[in-house]
């Protein structure tokens, strides 16, 4: 795992938490979801955003995700997004929401904690170079 793998389950983890705060807003109702236009885009742009950050993984940090929570899937989830949108099944969505994102951000929150040292150590080495470079 790398810095920028860190940096991308830091955010994963805070477009899980965007979407528990939607689901705080607007309601934990299907009903609700698949009626509020608001409410269902906006958790579908966040579902899409974590696809997108899934895809850029290194091998080794989706090897990691793979152990708890199936890579390939959420990237197929997010393609499904992209590609067709009028054709999700909104139960299948409200189950990722209802049943998975919690799972997903409790991941990502373990693996920043593990590996904050590679965000620590990067941003010394770029300290030190701003230092070499102005000197």
């Amino acid at each position: 795992m790398n810095n920028r793998d860190v940096q991308y389950f830091e955010a994963i983890g805070e477009y899980c938490n965007e979407i528990a705060a939607s689901v705080e807003r607007f309601g934990a109702d299907f009903k609700i979801f698949c009626n509020d236009n608001d409410y269902y885009n906006s958790v579908l742009m966040t579902i899409f955003q974590i696809g997108e950050l899934v895809n850029k993984l290194s091998d080794d940090a989706r090897d990691v995700l793979d152990r708890q929570i199936e890579s390939h899937k959420v990237i197929a989830v997010r393609n499904r997004i992209a590609h067709a949108y009028d054709g999700l099944d909104e139960a299948v969505i409200w189950d990722i929401v209802t049943g998975h994102i919690s799972d997903l951000e409790t991941f990502c929150a373990k693996q920043v904690e593990e590996n904050a040292h590679l965000l620590a150590d990067i941003d010394i080495e770029l300290i030190e170079s701003f230092t070499k470079f102005s000197e």
